[in-house]
């Protein structure tokens, strides 16, 4: 590996995402001579940053951030058809991916475990035009669920979001979900849909 492209979300991590880019890059050195840091701002930046990745001559691509920012890498890359080894270094709240695929929640630990690099082939999932790799869903639970603000993350942890899911239980909103899966089409009413890729759903496996 030669140019590898580290995309950090400094919302994540109790704002300590600076110390572990920088211990990223110190494990990386021995396999990697060139880095390229990229921060996100805003909802967006982590796919945009990925899709530069795909698009030119980066050969590893590793996020510090949590389930969303991996997620928008994801797409970034899948956008493109890019295979670029996606490494993990969990910052976020949940966590689902590392989880499902055995990194550790420590992210200090997370780093040290590159010292050993491995590469892990894992099923990618597409609904409409987004790929996923964790789960999605579509409902009034994972609708606010999403509203969770960072504040209520970094005060309450996993807890904002099960406070946000319980208020979303009174409502009792049922939707109409036409699927064509695998080329069997069914259609059903349901308040809730859930599409696992993993058997971690919400940091519970």
């Amino acid at each position: 590996m030669t140019k590898a492209m580290i995309i950090v979300n400094p919302s994540s991590g109790a704002e300590e995402s600076e110390n572990y880019t920088e211990q990223l890059k110190e494990q990386l050195k021995a396999v990697a001579s060139e880095f390229v840091i990229k921060k996100t701002k805003k909802s967006g930046d982590a796919k945009e940053f990925a899709e530069e990745a795909a698009l030119n001559d980066y050969e590893a691509v590793f996020v510090l951030g949590g389930d969303g920012t991996v997620s928008e890498a994801v797409n970034g890359l899948m956008l493109h058809e890019s295979k670029l080894p996606l490494g993990i270094i969990p910052l976020g709240t949940v966590n689902n991916v590392a989880r499902a695929v055995g990194i550790p929640m420590n992210p200090e630990k997370a780093i040290d475990s590159l010292e050993q690099l491995t590469v892990q082939q894992i099923d990618v999932g597409k609904l409409n035009d987004r790929f996923f790799i964790s789960s999605t869903s579509v409902g009034p639970i994972p609708e606010s669920v999403q509203e969770v603000d960072v504040d209520m993350k970094t005060k309450f942890g996993v807890f904002a979001y099960l406070i946000e899911g319980i208020k979303a239980l009174k409502n009792d909103e049922t939707y109409t979900f036409e699927l064509d899966i695998d080329g069997e089409k069914w259609t059903a009413e349901y308040s809730l849909l859930l599409i696992a890729m993993s058997n971690f759903v919400g940091g519970v496996g």
